[in-house]
């Protein structure tokens, strides 16, 4: 699910935490992007892990109150691969 990334990142908030507390984690994880890819490195955020949220929390272990909100990837694209063209 990482598309071979060297890092796979898993993003969590507070389960009891607002929609405005989702705007600010979903702004941190912009700027993290972008600060990823003014190093170079590319990222493919992922929303698709919340469906993993058991899994995840029992790997992690995260407490019932955090929620899963994504995954990321992070690494140097591979400019060769036909999704990168």
């Amino acid at each position: 699910m990482f598309f071979e990334a060297p890092v796979g990142l898993i993003f969590t908030i507070h389960a009891t935490l607002t929609k405005h507390s989702w705007l600010d984690q979903g702004l941190f994880l912009q700027n993290l992007m972008l600060a990823a890819h003014a190093r170079g490195l590319a990222t493919c955020p992922q929303v698709s892990f919340v469906r993993f949220q058991a899994i995840i929390a029992e790997q992690l272990g995260l407490g019932s109150d955090e929620s899963v909100t994504c995954g990321m990837s992070l690494g140097y694209a591979d400019g060769e691969a036909s999704v990168n063209r």
